[in-house]
Parts: structure tokens; sequence; C-alpha cells
């Protein structure tokens, strides 16, 4: 009889360590927590300027460039740009990139946004 309880123990438990491993992997997947001590002021990129903003959406939005530790620009979701005259940049987008609803990622759109 403590046998079979015994093996009903190591099996209950097992079971739970399964079932929460699973559970685990399927939260991880679906969401994305930044924790810090007060709320973002926006989601609107352009409009943020306060630095607990500014964590919150550089884990949700990617940039068309992006700094390396020398802080010189690094491609992001552009692979090269270059300075047409004092006021324009061409910047040429990777073609590899789609939006959340699977469009395919154009300047087009990104002028959209």
């Amino acid at each position: 009889m403590r046998r079979k309880f015994n093996y009903l123990v190591v099996c209950s438990i097992i079971g739970v360590l399964l079932l929460m491993s699973f559970s685990t992997s399927v939260l991880a997947e679906e969401k994305e927590v930044v924790a810090q001590g007060v709320d973002a002021t926006t989601m609107i990129p352009c409009m943020e300027s306060i630095t607990s903003t500014s964590n919150i959406l550089e884990n949700m939005y990617d940039t068309l460039v992006w700094r390396d530790e020398d802080l010189n620009l690094i491609p992001a979701l552009a692979t090269d740009w270059e300075n047409v005259d004092e006021l324009t940049w061409d910047f040429y987008l990777r073609d590899d990139v789609y939006w959340h609803d699977g469009e395919k990622f154009t300047a087009h759109k990104v002028y959209c946004t």
C-alpha cells in the first residue's frame, strides 16, 4: 500500500512539473513583461521623451538604425542610408521584414506610420 502511494505521489509531482513547464513556455510566447516602477506616458514612439517610456517602447518597436557600443550608427530595419542633401536622407529597407499583420515592410507603410 505504501509503495502504491509513493508511486502516485511521484507521478503527480512529475505531472504538475510538466504542466508548469508547458504553461510557462506558452505564456512566455504570448506576452512580454517589462517591470519598472512607473507606467509609460505614451505608446507612440515619436511622442516619448521619458526614459521609463523609452524602456518599454524599445522592447516593442524596431528602428531604422541603431547605435553600437561606440555610438556609431548600425543597420536595423534599414540596410543602408545616404545623405542626399541638407534635409533629405534615403534609407534602403530590409526585404525580409513583415508587419505584425503579415504585410510586407515598405517605405510607403513606414511613411504612413
